[in-house]
């Protein structure tokens, strides 16, 4: 075992792991090209050693570049737009500067971000992500590399997070509802089911269950994907397909798809907030300017950022991976939407 302060070199990890520097080369910049048996055995001597590969050793070395990136699933979603202005406000502040890259939901480019962040030289990963990748993070972490989730809960207990606390979010939309007599819901989801939209779902279903309401009440409706075409697309086809069958209220996972729903019933001559009802969720800025302002539940974006900072820069400084996870409560806005 590595005593040393320093990180052993690749030449030592191929001779503890039996095999050659291509081999190890291979583990790090090319695993697919290893059997799963022998990259395991490699890993193993990796993480035992506490070897760096060189990006990563030079990110975590005493000369730091102070810079933190972002992974974003949906980076034109506005709600991430304003998170990546705060988070990037606060870092500056603290001398440091901010990464941003998205990946449109999908598992596959997301792991070859996380890959390019750590080669830019990242000296921590913050991440709103597909939930796919949780063996690559949890490898960064083994290598020293503080990674956290946000604006999602992690679905591994390793990795700490600070979100929002989406099921409770959406049961008191569903409470709100439900208070104004509504008994017919499309509930627009999305195809990925990221972890913050299952527990949407879940909220708003308890919200149904907990009121003698049957779940027939509510119409699940896939959109292809959670945005404002999504929502545009999903609302317009449904409009088309089943013009008699419109249910009292659209709610939606974000405030995004929201948007474009709104916009597709607007274009068929329906009045948001009168004929059809439609909630969101976020609270982006742009909820409050529709023509029929947004009923939504608030993310405390800025608390969230400023915690999400306090404990990465924390980890940071103190050569650590250990961070505190935390959960801020949702905030319903009632508005004239719904």
């Amino acid at each position: 075992m590595n005593n040393n302060s320093s990180s052993p070199s690749i030449y030592t990890i191929a001779k503890l792991a039996g095999t050659s520097v291509g081999t190890v080369s291979n583990v790090i910049n090319h695993p697919e090209r290893v059997s799963k048996a022998l990259r395991e055995r490699v890993e193993a001597v990796m993480v035992e050693e506490k070897y760096l590969p060189h990006p990563l050793a030079r990110a975590l070395s005493l000369g730091r570049n102070k810079m933190i990136a972002t992974i974003l699933f949906d980076i034109s979603n506005p709600f991430f737009a304003e998170m990546s202005h705060c988070i990037d406000r606060d870092l500056q502040v603290r001398g440091y500067s901010l990464m941003v890259s998205g990946t449109d939901q999908s598992a596959e480019l997301e792991a070859k971000v996380i890959k390019l962040l750590v080669n830019a030289g990242a000296e921590a990963i913050a991440i709103c992500g597909t939930g796919s990748n949780t063996e690559q993070l949890l490898k960064l972490q083994d290598y020293g590399l503080p990674i956290m989730i946000f604006a999602q809960r992690s679905e591994d207990p390793r990795i700490p997070f600070v979100t929002v606390d989406d099921r409770q979010g959406m049961r008191s939309l569903g409470e709100h509802l439900i208070g104004k007599g509504v008994e017919s819901f499309y509930f627009i989801h999305e195809p990925v089911n990221a972890i913050q939209h299952r527990d949407r779902y879940d909220g708003f279903m308890e919200s149904i269950y907990d009121h003698g309401l049957d779940d027939s009440c509510v119409r699940l409706v896939t959109s292809e994907s959670p945005s404002w075409d999504g929502g545009y697309g999903t609302a317009k086809n449904l409009l088309s397909e089943r013009p008699d069958e419109l249910p009292e209220c659209f709610v939606c996972l974000n405030d995004y798809t929201a948007l474009g729903v709104c916009r597709a019933l607007t274009q068929a001559g329906l009045k948001v907030g009168d004929d059809v009802l439609v909630t969101g969720f976020d609270d982006i800025p742009y909820a409050a300017l529709l023509e029929s302002p947004l009923t939504t539940i608030k993310q405390p974006i800025e608390e969230m950022s400023k915690y999400l900072i306090g404990e990465v820069i924390n980890a940071i400084e103190n050569r650590t991976i250990s961070m505190n996870s935390h959960t801020f409560k949702a905030e319903l806005v009632v508005r004239e939407s719904a």
